[in-house]
């Protein structure tokens, strides 16, 4: 039974922090966004 537990365990620190990762990579990907839209703009106004 205590194998099965400390399998849980790890199982679920994994899950902890692949959502850390996953929130990291969208935060990233809403940067990248926002910097595109920026130039984009930028490209705009200057043309």
């Amino acid at each position: 039974m205590e194998n099965w537990d400390m399998k849980f365990v790890r199982d679920n620190e994994k899950m902890k922090t692949r959502e850390k990762e996953d929130a990291n990579r969208d935060k990233k990907q809403e940067a990248i966004k926002s910097e595109k839209l920026r130039y984009k703009n930028a490209d705009e106004i200057y043309e």
